[in-house]
């Protein structure tokens, strides 16, 4: 019998039935008129080929098929209304499983934090992270199998993608303890006439914000380019050269290598750190419970 060509409010009544043995309690408990639940039962006696129910003085009594498919239709409507039933979500048993990609904010401000709320929140959890990079189409991933991605508000992840604001930075400079500009007011010449170490990020593109401001002021001297922030504060606590650096991540990051913090000598605006993530996942519990958790505390 092929289920899509069966009106199954049908077993909704063959349910009430079977509880009130009755077509006029039936009717009445359904909110329709006795003869509309009279038509009913003979719909369901043509469509199990079975009277069903015999009418006896008082009331209904069911033949033995009604009670064979009693337990079956039960079961059946219980299973169904399991549908549209919210499932519980309980971070601490269950077993939570996260694929990330994250940008020097994600690696160096929420990574630990995040780890150390999992372990004692949801200790089944599992986490793998990639670094953002030009070898990765967040475009795809996020469609696949990224839950999220951390990074700048600018990320090109694609027109299914939705994000949700963590926090606001800003670009500052720094340079190392014995830098002859630390003890004076580092002017726009100052800037653009000292030695860089640049990290290359790969997502950063030069029609960026922040490239189209500093081409407006003139052209840095890239003495040294490397692959992370770690470099960076390597080399600036043992040269005279100057780098730009995330504020959240150089006042992360001081407390560990001797550099000084020193605002740009023009004007430069804030930019937006985000969670991104396909909207494929936008009403998963285990993507909106980590997501508040990064928001909550993992950006302080």
């Amino acid at each position: 019998m092929d289920i899509r060509r069966i009106n199954l409010n049908l077993l909704i009544h063959f349910d009430t039935l079977m509880t009130e043995l009755s077509v006029s309690k039936a009717a009445e408990k359904t909110f329709l008129t006795q003869t509309a639940m009279s038509y009913i039962l003979k719909e369901l006696r043509e469509l199990f080929d079975d009277p069903l129910f015999i009418r006896k003085a008082h009331g209904l009594q069911p033949t033995q098929k009604a009670l064979d498919l009693a337990p079956k239709i039960k079961a059946f409507l219980d299973s169904s209304k399991n549908i549209f039933q919210e499932t519980t979500f309980d971070p601490f048993t269950e077993d939570l499983s996260y694929k990330a990609i994250l940008s020097v904010h994600g690696e160096f401000l929420i990574l630990s934090k995040l780890c150390a709320y999992l372990s004692t929140n949801a200790p089944n959890f599992t986490l793998k992270t990639l670094s953002l990079s030009e070898y990765v189409n967040l475009e795809h991933l996020l469609a696949t199998e990224i839950d999220f991605v951390v990074g700048p508000a600018f990320l090109e992840t694609g027109n299914n993608a939705n994000a949700e604001l963590l926090f606001f930075d800003e670009v500052v400079c720094v340079m190392g303890v014995s830098n002859p500009l630390v003890n004076q007011e580092m002017t726009t010449e100052d800037f653009f006439t000292a030695d860089h170490v640049e990290v290359q990020f790969s997502y950063l593109r030069k029609d960026n914000m922040l490239f189209k401001i500093l081409a407006g002021f003139g052209k840095r001297k890239t003495k040294i380019i490397v692959p992370n922030m770690i470099s960076v504060c390597e080399v600036i606590s043992q040269t005279n050269c100057i780098a730009m650096m995330p504020r959240s991540l150089a006042l992360s990051l001081q407390n560990k290598y001797p550099f000084e913090i020193k605002s740009f000598p023009f004007p430069i605006k804030e930019y937006r750190v985000m969670i991104h993530y396909h909207k494929r996942l936008e009403n998963d519990k285990r993507l909106r419970w980590i997501i508040d958790v990064i928001k909550n505390h993992c950006c302080q």
